[in-house]
């Protein structure tokens, strides 16, 4: 298959994943190590608008994610950090969640 065909379906697969994990808890604990292992190994030297392509999919599975540790790993993985910025936003919203 070819590269960009496959970052394609690469994207579209993770976008269904965070998608899908809103639903479904389960989903979510399920496929989150095989999905972020897919998108750790994407290619980092691919621009993806203002960022690269790598660092937008692990934005997108912390995103997805409610666990700490999840979020920490994916946040470890992203070079960009303005969307570290963004997974810092995100684990605050859902420490003040737990806390009400």
């Amino acid at each position: 298959m070819d590269v960009p065909k496959y970052h394609t379906r690469l994207l579209i697969l993770i976008q269904t994943f965070c998608q899908n994990s809103k639903r479904n808890a389960n989903m979510k604990l399920e496929h989150f190590d095989e999905v972020f292992e897919w998108a750790q190994h994407t290619d980092p030297s691919i621009k993806w608008g203002d960022a690269r392509l790598r660092d937008g999919l692990l934005m997108d599975i912390g995103l997805a994610s409610t666990d700490m540790k999840r979020i920490a790993a994916c946040k470890k993985a992203i070079t960009n950090n303005s969307i570290k910025k963004e997974l810092n936003f995100w684990t605050e919203h859902l420490k003040k969640k737990s806390q009400k």
